[in-house]
């Protein structure tokens, strides 16, 4: 642990002498002016500078915005990491990402060559969506945009009470308080899956349900996490044993990390993918998707379909799934069957609207399958029909 501490401390003073050296007391920027004159965007570059999963994913309400608010600006990104990219490619509003190593420091050829590109690119506004992100602030401020809002002194005024908690809200929040745009529900997350995407997720989804089994309920599940978040191979087998007896036919899929490797002694089928867009394809053409708070909980989320993500150490109310009929679960005090229930009861639902009974005769018209979709939160995707079932 103590390896670990000075480790960071190392890293935190090699950024703050390599800022310094490049931006002087650039580093506390001034406020921006409000509200922002949106006739003069039409570059915008969005700095997060991170290589994880769920924090790229939560990025997704924000890309959405800036579409909707600003439809003409082209919009860049700062992260890090292989995968980042292929997460945005169909965001039409992304025209270009930079690409930073998973550790900066360690590649400080790359590092500087990506700044002095950024430096000169001329961007109207820049966006730093994270408090605390040392890295974050400096590729920020050295853009040296015409506006800049984010969580270190680039956006004044800001009204607490209505500021939103949850981190993937928190930025649309701040540009639409920049615009001075009303405030109103937010995107949910959203990679933006392609019709071919999903087809093809539907085929590989069919070749890990099991032949004759049901499969108007198909439960995904992550049995990983780090840390305290994670919950024990036993206790996950608990859980979903509980879930199998309270939802008679659900049909259960494991999804193992890049590795490939089960987490729950491959107990059921499992898929696997380095590529997280193509785990999303399989993700999405399930009826519900389980996991412990990470990035593939976000991932499912994104992907439309209903999550239920646990939580018992890290704050739901930042990090909770939302949107398709997604939930957060609290876990302290509860043990698995408890969380079963909780499960099995939304799932019902879920399979309710997608099945539902037979139209009144009063009715002015049929209820549609588009529209049972629209009720479950999605348009795009639905639950696989039985075998031999002509698919969409």
């Amino acid at each position: 642990m103590l390896k670990l501490h000075g480790h960071q401390e190392l890293r935190r003073r090699v950024v703050r002498r390599l800022t310094h050296a490049l931006l002087g007391d650039a580093s506390a920027p001034s406020p921006t002016a409000l509200p922002i004159d949106q006739r003069r965007v039409h570059r915008v570059l969005v700095c997060r500078p991170n290589h994880r999963l769920g924090n790229l994913l939560l990025l997704t309400p924000l890309l959405q915005e800036l579409q909707r608010s600003l439809p003409g600006a082209k919009v860049d990104i700062v992260l890090a990491g292989k995968d980042g990219a292929g997460l945005f490619r169909t965001f039409g509003n992304v025209t270009h990402t930079y690409t930073l190593s998973r550790r900066m420091v360690r590649h400080p050829v790359q590092t500087v060559r990506i700044a002095m590109q950024i430096r000169h690119a001329h961007y109207d506004l820049v966006i730093d969506p994270c408090e605390g992100s040392q890295s974050a602030r400096w590729f920020a401020v050295l853009a040296h945009a015409t506006y800049m809002i984010g969580g270190h002194g680039g956006t004044p005024d800001l009204d607490a009470g209505a500021a939103p908690r949850h981190m993937a809200q928190w930025p649309a929040y701040l540009l639409r308080r920049a615009l001075a745009a009303p405030q109103a529900d937010y995107p949910a997350l959203d990679l933006r899956l392609a019709a071919d995407e999903c087809e093809r997720g539907r085929r590989i989804l069919r070749t890990l349900i099991p032949v004759g089994a049901p499969q108007a309920c198909v439960l995904g599940v992550f049995a990983d996490a780090t840390g305290a978040k994670c919950y024990d191979p036993a206790w996950w087998l608990r859980c979903l044993g509980a879930l199998q007896a309270q939802v008679p036919g659900v049909c259960i899929v494991e999804i193992a990390p890049p590795d490939g490797r089960s987490r729950l002694s491959a107990r059921f089928p499992v898929f696997s993918a380095a590529n997280p867009r193509k785990v999303a394809t399989v993700i999405s053409q399930m009826t519900g998707f389980i996991s412990a708070d990470c990035g593939v909980m976000h991932l499912a989320c994104a992907s439309g379909v209903a999550t239920f993500g646990l939580f018992k150490v890290t704050d739901a109310a930042q990090y909770a799934p939302y949107g398709h009929g997604s939930r957060a679960i609290d876990t302290r005090g509860l043990n698995p069957e408890q969380v079963a229930q909780q499960v099995a009861a939304a799932l019902h639902v879920l399979q309710a609207n997608a099945n539902p009974a037979p139209p009144d005769p009063e009715r002015h018209h049929p209820v549609t399958q588009v529209e049972r979709a629209a009720d479950m939160g999605r348009a795009d995707c639905f639950p696989l029909p039985p075998q031999g079932e002509a698919s969409r």
